[in-house]
């Protein structure tokens, strides 16, 4: 009885997910943010209070145009992605190149093969299918996907380069404000 409980948790857990995911990406569809200047620094402070990662920003001031919670929602996503890909180690940088500033996400993960690596921004697309989506991360397949939609209205670019065994560095090139 216990058992079979835990399971309807786990499965109703499972389909909020995957609601709460299909939302965010049916609102983000022809969403424009209200933007202002964001403190990369004071984002980085707060997601690294929420998981390990090291943070490094070339300048303390450094600011970019766009929706805080959303830009929050892009990078703690990013983090956790690179957290569940087995990393010991995830960097989350920042640095201005001429009037743009790049936000990496950088680890020493299991890497993403690269005949896969096109696939990974296809909604419901998930890297390791012989996972067990209750006892592992839970992940629906919707999370780099909605990384892309939430880029795409802030004017960004997002790329992954990867390399299997290695780890894996996704770069977000944002506009300063």
């Amino acid at each position: 009885m216990i058992e079979s409980a835990s399971f309807i948790m786990d499965e109703s857990r499972h389909m909020r997910n995957i609601a709460n995911s299909l939302l965010e990406l049916a609102t983000l569809r022809d969403y424009v943010p209200e933007m202002s200047g964001i403190n990369v620094q004071k984002i980085f402070d707060e997601i690294s209070q929420a998981m390990l990662v090291e943070t490094i920003v070339d300048t303390p001031d450094m600011t970019i145009k766009g929706q805080e919670d959303l830009i929050k929602s892009l990078l703690l996503n990013l983090c956790s992605n690179a957290l569940k890909a087995g990393s010991t180690h995830v960097k989350l940088a920042a640095m201005g190149v001429g009037s743009q500033v790049k936000i990496t996400v950088t680890d020493n993960g299991c890497g993403i093969p690269a005949d896969q690596l096109q696939k990974i921004f296809e909604p419901f697309y998930r890297l390791d299918k012989a996972r067990n989506r209750i006892l592992a991360s839970g992940g629906v397949g919707l999370g780099l996907t909605l990384c892309q939609r939430i880029a795409a209205v802030h004017g960004a670019q997002m790329q992954v380069m990867s390399q299997e065994g290695v780890g894996t560095l996704v770069e977000v090139i944002f506009k300063s404000s």
